[in-house]
């Protein structure tokens, strides 16, 4: 059961990471990238400064 559970899982993060892909690719620019970027940050609830990413 927890196998399933976790196919399960790892299935959907999968789709919404290549759905967030997907989004980032159909910028036409670097501003519609980074507003696309912030975007998806704010959606999941992470921020782009706190998590290390600024490196």
């Amino acid at each position: 059961m927890l196998r399933l559970h976790n196919a399960l899982a790892n299935g959907i993060e999968e789709r919404v990471r290549e759905e967030q892909d997907a989004d980032l690719a159909e910028a036409t620019d670097r501003y519609d990238l980074e507003f696309r970027m912030r975007k998806q940050d704010r959606l999941s609830g992470g921020s782009y400064w706190s998590n290390g990413n600024n490196r």
